[in-house]
């Protein structure tokens, strides 16, 4: 399961430089590839009252006015209800013959899903005298199409690999079946059952190494301990920010998959502030793709994959061994010399209205400069793209 923890306060520092209820949708999007959930919703308290923020049907996921959970009929309430008192998740595998309690929730009857996951989104006090946790939300994922979905996939490997040998072994002895069990067999297709259940199997655990690696980035991304200066292996932080954004990589409708090139170079860690430094990485990289995917105006499918898009991520020592040079590069459009001299200007942004807050960029040189005492440029060149430096003192 993912630490929600680290969700809820990645959600919190994303919105700093961009909408909270963008940040949030983004964000269950992730959850629901990755948990292979058909439909997910997420709750968030407002004062006492549990507010429904986003929700996530299929593969779109959409922010919705805040309404109270009592209100609407997007989710099972009882189920609701009785994590928000338990302050513990609930899997309920609905496929079993045997019901539960909840089973007769209206909208369990309505909707019939397989299985569903209900859990609490708790934050704990950074006091280290204070180790409450606060319930500040309520996260539902379901499928509507498997049974036993965030299940043991070793255990079910297992139990696959023992039964295929069994039968393997019968068919073995036993190589002319009668005609009934003959027939049947032809129908289940038992050879390509045989063949094609390991590789779902295979499919399955990919699916959890994800989400494990989603886990950990939202917990290496933010890192709880940003009131002091810590250790941070840079090339982590920069690890963590891009599986983050994966999503916003990947090929759609309108073009082909943004590459990663990633040339990392042999650097020590770095005492700094993780979190404020791992924003620096998610503004600069967002923006590279914000600008790659403003490029594709006028543009065909064929014309971008003629021209791939790519940003190259660089790390390497300063020449006199006591920096840490971080180089962030698109090949997109670039930009003229006049919005080249404004752009870590505070209120200044060339996003659309709605879009930007002009914050990012500032923040982003406030946070370098000003607080881990290093330096932050930008190279660009019309028809080029975009080059970003990020200077870093290996000693504070």
């Amino acid at each position: 399961m993912l630490d929600f923890t680290s969700f809820m306060k990645a959600s919190r520092t994303l919105s700093e430089d961009m909408d909270l209820d963008r940040a949030i949708a983004n964000l269950i999007q992730v959850v629901g590839e990755n948990a292979g959930a058909d439909t997910v919703v997420f709750m968030l308290f407002e004062g006492k009252t549990l507010q429904l923020r986003a929700k996530l049907e299929g593969s779109v996921p959409q922010s919705i006015p805040s309404i109270p959970v009592e209100q609407s009929q997007a989710i099972p309430l009882s189920l609701v209800n009785a994590v928000k008192r338990l302050r513990k998740p609930l899997i309920l595998d609905l496929a079993r013959p045997n019901p539960s309690y909840y089973t007769s929730d209206p909208y369990l009857q309505q909707h019939q899903p397989q299985s569903v996951l209900c859990a609490p989104l708790l934050a704990r006090s950074a006091s280290v005298e204070d180790n409450r946790a606060q319930l500040i939300g309520i996260l539902y994922l379901e499928n509507k199409h498997a049974a036993g979905a965030g299940g043991s996939v070793a255990i079910v490997r297992d139990y696959l690999n023992d039964l295929a040998a069994i039968i393997k072994g019968y068919r073995a002895e036993s190589p002319q079946p009668s005609p009934e069990l003959a027939e049947e067999i032809e129908e289940l297709e038992l050879d390509f059952l045989l063949e094609d259940f390991p590789q779902t199997i295979a499919s399955m655990q990919e699916g959890v190494k994800r989400i494990s690696n989603i886990s950990t980035s939202l917990r290496t991304f933010s890192r709880l301990d940003a009131d002091r200066k810590t250790p941070l292996n840079l090339h982590d932080g920069i690890d963590s920010t891009l599986l983050i954004l994966k999503y916003r990589l990947k090929a759609n409708e309108q073009r082909p998959a943004i590459e990663i090139v990633k040339n990392y170079g042999e650097i020590s860690e770095i005492e700094c502030y993780p979190e404020p430094l791992n924003q620096v990485f998610m503004n600069l990289l967002a923006n590279a793709i914000d600008a790659l995917d403003e490029s594709n105006a006028g543009k065909t499918f064929k014309d971008i994959e003629q021209e791939p898009h790519r940003i190259t991520v660089e790390t390497e020592l300063s020449q006199d061994e006591r920096k840490i040079l971080v180089r962030i590069v698109d090949n997109g459009t670039g930009m003229p010399e006049d919005v080249q001299a404004k752009t870590f200007d505070q209120g200044f942004t060339t996003k659309d209205v709605g879009k930007g807050t002009g914050l990012g960029m500032a923040i982003a040189k406030s946070i370098i400069e000003e607080k881990h005492g290093g330096a932050i440029a930008c190279d660009s060149e019309v028809g080029k793209g975009t080059e970003f430096v990020i200077s870093l003192l290996l000693t504070l």
